[in-house]
């Protein structure tokens, strides 16, 4: 018999879940039967595997040591540490600001340059850097069932505000407040040629999964054949500061597409500066796009069926965090 004891990064998930992940070996099957016949109990008693975990939980499992250790096998093989300083120059020059941190969540200021997730190109990303941040600090343990991630990507070359979960119920409130538009989010861009004023920009969006560009029609405009695959988008604009050849705009997402303030700025007539990919062209020394995400909004409640957000995220509820844009952004 084993006990494996509920840390906080896993509170708030479901037995089950918890289960399928501590061993990805088994399957939903065969271990609904084991809470069935209390070869795994959760706090000395039987479990029906839909019971919330809590911070200190004990789910005892009385398996042999081979089958546990078969069981275990396969589990995640990205649980190695995502980066080793002796070999990854990257790590060694990447410093990434905190904006914000508590027991759940950390915000970066992401720079512009560096990846949010790791793709093909095997580059360092803010997620291999929050995984060595955390495990410096000791807050975060590779062998831990929830691994942090990063909860909203950004474009390789968008800068600025960047959000993180370090615990199970942190990306849980986080993907509520993201899928569900329940955020405020604003960007700072600046843009080619000079605007005034606000206005918000409509239409229908497409995105070419092939080329990685996206494009924004008028209804009457979309194409026959991707008509099917268009959906509604809104963005809304507000001229910060600005000369004849360019304007620093506060660009809020009302929906949330990839490429959706570049791609309509640019069918405004209005590229954004260093955006190659959509008509703008290159700014001072910088070859890409002038965009950084600059202020988040949190509502003042997230619908919760267990009633864990209200308390827990009181510190953030109801308050806007800014990353701070890079000087480059600043008109001279």
């Amino acid at each position: 018999m084993k006990i494996i004891t509920v840390k906080s990064s896993d509170a708030g998930q479901r037995l089950d879940k918890f289960l399928k992940k501590s061993f990805p070996a088994a399957t939903a099957g065969f271990l609904f039967k084991m809470l069935r016949k209390k070869n795994i109990v959760l706090n000395g008693k039987k479990s029906d595997g839909f019971d919330t975990l809590n911070p200190g939980d004990e789910i005892k499992v009385f398996f042999s040591d081979e089958t546990f250790e078969k069981l275990k096998v396969g589990k995640r093989s990205d649980n190695s540490k995502a980066s080793d300083k002796k070999h990854n120059p990257e790590r060694k020059r990447i410093k990434i600001p905190v904006i914000f941190e508590n027991e759940d969540i950390i915000f970066f200021n992401k720079p512009a340059g560096i990846l949010s997730q790791s793709d093909d190109s095997n580059g360092y990303s803010v997620n291999d850097y929050l995984i060595d941040y955390l495990t410096e600090k000791g807050s975060y343990n590779t062998s831990d069932n929830y691994r942090p991630s990063v909860c909203n990507r950004l474009d390789r070359n968008t800068s600025g505000l960047i959000m993180c979960a370090k615990t199970y119920i942190g990306a849980r409130f986080l993907d509520e407040c993201i899928k569900n538009h329940l955020m405020k989010k604003e960007y700072m861009a600046l843009c080619h040629g000079r605007l005034s004023g606000e206005g918000i920009l409509k239409g229908f969006y497409y995105k070419d999964k092939e080329k990685n560009k996206a494009s924004v029609y008028d209804m009457d405009k979309v194409p026959e054949s991707i008509k099917s695959e268009v959906s509604p988008v809104e963005t809304r604009y507000k001229a910060i500061s600005g000369n004849d050849e360019y304007t620093l705009v506060l660009v809020e997402l009302i929906t949330g597409k990839s490429h959706q303030i570049r791609v309509h700025m640019a069918g405004a007539g209005h590229p954004l500066a260093g955006d190659i990919k959509y008509g703008g062209e290159k700014y001072k020394d910088i070859n890409h796009q002038l965009l950084h995400s600059f202020r988040d909004t949190f509502p003042e409640s997230v619908p919760d069926e267990n009633g864990i957000f209200k308390d827990r995220f009181k510190d953030i509820l109801g308050k806007t965090f800014e990353a701070k844009a890079p000087a480059y952004f600043k008109l001279t």
